[in-house]
């Protein structure tokens, strides 16, 4: 199989982080003040983007990871080891006060199960 990467190159892993939420007033406000986070309103996430992308000139911006609140968690998801390391710092050290890291669900692309052909020939093929 060959090594599939995202937009930097970096090997595709994906990640769920979970940072138990230790205070929640003033959390989404002070997240929306983050240089390269934004709301996504209509999806109710967090969105982590950096300005253009070195690899690849005709993206503007590249999505680095998003991430959401669900019942007292702070839930963030990356698609590779170093995004997830250096999203995990930057909510780690920039939230303290609010967040508490507990651990890091990861799936490697080789884990995720295939469609069976009858699901291919009956269009049913999406996996997740």
């Amino acid at each position: 199989m060959p090594e599939l990467q995202n937009t930097d190159g970096e090997h595709l892993r994906f990640s769920k982080i979970f940072f138990r939420i230790k205070q929640r007033e003033g959390l989404e406000e002070k997240l929306s003040f983050v240089k390269n986070f934004y709301f996504d309103e209509h999806n109710k996430m967090w969105v982590w983007f950096k300005k253009e992308n070195k690899r690849i000139k005709m993206y503007s911006n590249t999505t680095l990871g998003i991430f959401t609140i669900k019942d007292g968690y702070l839930i963030a998801e990356t698609n590779s080891i170093q995004r997830d390391l250096k999203l995990k710092n930057k909510l780690t050290k920039g939230f303290r006060q609010y967040l508490s890291y507990e651990k890091t669900d990861v799936k490697d692309v080789a884990s995720i199960p295939r469609p069976s052909k009858e699901d291919m020939k009956d269009g049913r093929g999406d996996v997740g």
